[in-house]
């Protein structure tokens, strides 16, 4: 059993390690050496209240669980919500080298704002127990590590990750993987994205027919009745933030990227939380989820040359060729997803369906999103084709 768990933890940092192991951290083998390996003793200081409810106990992990759970996930999709996550999660199960060993594909075990101020209220020389401790009861709850074997890696894909401070935090300096993991974010059209995920609201929560209207129920209010009306409060904090046209008037690239996004996001976060406490309910983010720029910047200064981004377009229209640079980029042996892609297209990537609309309100709503997508475009050096209807007269979502 000994040998055999060395030999998943060898066949993981062989395979996603590569040139990392030369970025001057510390390498993973090292740092699981040099920690105990024994039984499991948790630190006298360490309160599971931080942790999410549904913590599983670690004291009955045996040594091989305890050096595996420390190692994984070796990739995890962040995000976007409604961006076709669940779509691209269950396609990269085909991959005969790729176990889907977690208990639910969103955990979100990784985004408990308490955790962050728990863990880094501890000195360094507690800190190295307080991350083993944690990083098993985060293994031990979200994956079934019997699954696991030497030739598999696996993953989750919590879509709240993307926009968490706290799970950014958590997984660059409390989890022993930290610097080698990977990360996968596929986007979509802020607009299209808004607009699925507002339909998503409305099917869960919204009014049913020949159901009585709740009125404590925001959804059954006149507010939610329409996607404009869903997002005009949004909307006039985007515009408010811009400010007089001061981005959209910037004509070249240089202009643009010189932009303080950090004090737009900054506006964006104020305004949305004093929203919240002078109406008593937050903005459900609709249009806030598709500013990609600014929060996709943060994860690759966190984790350079370590997240793949992909679009929904691409996905959608060619699956394989997206499932293959991803294979690529996790190293992976080559699979051929032309077996399966049948069930790709019909299981995976069919999606909702939606009636389309459109009209200037639509329209107002992309436009406020050219900018930021240009610059995400440049920034990523792909072309990213969502601008385009804007040059025609009418646009209308979802995308065709």
């Amino acid at each position: 059993d000994n040998d055999d768990n060395d030999d998943v933890r060898g066949s993981v940092l062989k395979k996603l390690e590569g040139d990392d192991r030369n970025d001057g951290h510390q390498s993973l083998q090292t740092r699981l050496e040099a920690e105990p390996q024994d039984s499991i003793f948790i630190p006298s200081y360490f309160s599971r209240s931080f942790l999410p409810a549904n913590v599983r106990d670690i004291r009955s992990m045996t040594e091989q669980e305890q050096r595996l759970a420390v190692t994984i996930p070796h990739f995890i999709i962040v995000g976007v919500q409604k961006c076709g996550t669940s779509a691209l999660y269950f396609s990269l199960c085909e991959h005969p080298n790729i176990t889907c060993s977690a208990y639910v594909k969103e955990p979100f075990f990784l985004s408990v704002p308490s955790s962050t101020k728990y863990l880094q209220s501890y000195s360094s020389a507690a800190m190295a127990k307080m991350r083993q401790t944690y990083h098993l009861y985060y293994a031990n709850t979200c994956f079934n590590l019997t699954m696991l074997n030497s030739q598999s890696i696996t993953m989750e894909a919590s879509t709240a990750y993307f926009e968490s401070d706290t799970a950014l935090s958590i997984i660059s300096s409390h989890l022993f993987n930290g610097n080698t993991m990977k990360f996968i974010v596929i986007v979509r059209e802020p607009t299209t994205r808004a607009y699925s995920h507002y339909q998503h609201d409305m099917r869960m929560h919204g009014p049913k027919p020949g159901q009585p209207l709740d009125i404590k129920n925001k959804f059954h209010g006149t507010k939610y009745r329409s996607f404009p009306s869903a997002v005009a409060e949004e909307l006039a904090i985007l515009k408010m933030c811009r400010g007089m046209d001061e981005l959209r008037g910037r004509h070249s690239m240089e202009e643009k990227e010189s932009f303080e996004y950090e004090s737009y996001y900054t506006c964006v976060t104020t305004n949305a939380e004093a929203f919240k406490d002078r109406h008593g309910r937050a903005l459900p983010g609709y249009l806030f989820k598709g500013l990609y720029y600014g929060t996709l910047q943060r994860w690759i200064k966190q984790f350079p040359n370590r997240v793949h981004v992909l679009l929904y377009d691409n996905f959608r229209d060619d699956p394989v060729s997206e499932l293959n640079k991803i294979q690529h980029f996790l190293r992976l042996p080559h699979f051929d997803y032309n077996t399966v892609l049948e069930k790709l297209v019909l299981e995976y990537q069919q999606g909702s369906r939606y009636d389309y609309v459109g009209g200037p309100e639509i329209r107002e709503i992309c436009q406020e999103f050219a900018v930021h997508n240009e610059l995400l475009a440049h920034s990523l050096q792909i072309d990213i084709p969502w601008n385009r209807k804007l040059k025609e007269n009418s646009y209308v979502i979802p995308l065709s």
